[in-house]
Parts: C-alpha cells; sequence; structure tokens
C-alpha cells in the first residue's frame, strides 16, 4: 500500500496516497508541455465532449461484418456435421 503523504486542501490538510500525488505530477508535467507547444491544456469537459463527437458511424459496419462472419463459421459447423453423418 502506498505511503500517504500531506497536502495542502481546502479544508486544512488531508491525506494522499503517493500515487495521487505521482498522478497529479504526471498531469502538470503534462500541462506544461502542452503550453510549451503552444497549446492550452484541455479540460476534463472539453476531453470528454470530442469523446462524444467523434464518428462512430463506421461500427455499425464493424458488428454487421462480425455478425456475417459468425454467422457463417456457425454455418460451416452446421454443414460439417451433416455432411460428416
Amino acid at each position: 500500500m502506498p505511503e500517504p503523504v500531506q497536502v495542502a486542501g481546502d479544508a486544512g490538510w488531508e491525506e494522499e496516497s503517493l500515487d495521487d500525488a505521482e498522478a497529479k505530477t504526471a498531469i502538470a508535467v503534462e500541462e506544461r508541455e502542452l503550453t510549451r507547444a503552444g497549446m492550452r491544456p484541455q479540460t476534463a469537459h472539453e476531453r470528454a465532449e470530442r469523446h462524444v463527437r467523434r464518428d462512430y458511424s463506421y461500427v455499425q459496419g464493424e458488428v454487421f461484418r462480425i455478425v456475417a462472419i459468425g454467422g457463417a463459421l456457425v454455418l460451416g459447423l452446421i454443414v460439417v456435421a451433416i455432411l460428416r453423418v
């Protein structure tokens, strides 16, 4: 279990695991790199909004392809089973 570290919070001191501290450091480093590259860091809301706006129109075709291949395999097994008898 990670060691707790003391951090200053709004309501005084609170404990937080070392993993949380490392995650916050990683986020800060990423934001710093984005700023240096001339890009502003995105908020969680902006990242979620971009995810929702992505084009998922290909999913229906992929599902159809998977179902068609599965159906062909099952049909092939049935035919093989019938011919072996």
